[in-house]
């Protein structure tokens, strides 16, 4: 039984439909505090948390700058909604966002900028 933003078990191709797909899996492991990433078209999972620690997840969509989905209108409110989180979190953006961290998440985008 799972709810909103807990799952105790989650199995969207149990193991009998797919046995090749469990065979071929890999365990990956890091220490605490490190970062996964894969492309989200990769097949992934976990084993369900059976220790009373919490799991922690954090998810990132990440697409190309030129991609037709991400409009001059798009960036900039992504954009403001970010600065508005940082803020609220009390981050001080020029002193903690490095320059490359300040182009990944598109925070030089000027307000005044056309785009284009």
């Amino acid at each position: 039984r799972g709810w909103f933003g807990i799952r105790q078990r989650f199995c969207v191709l149990p193991r009998h439909l797919e046995p090749e797909l469990y065979e071929r899996a890999v365990r990956i492991t890091c220490r605490a505090g490190s970062a996964i990433l894969w492309d989200q078209r990769t097949a992934h999972g976990s084993a369900p948390n059976n220790s009373t620690k919490w799991r922690y997840a954090q998810f990132f969509k990440f697409f190309p700058a030129n991609h037709t989905a991400m409009t001059t209108e798009r960036a900039r409110h992504r954009r403001a909604a970010l600065l508005r989180r940082f803020a609220a979190a009390g981050v001080d953006v020029d002193a903690a966002i490095t320059p490359h961290g300040r182009r990944v998440f598109g925070l030089d985008i000027d307000d005044d900028d056309s785009g284009g």
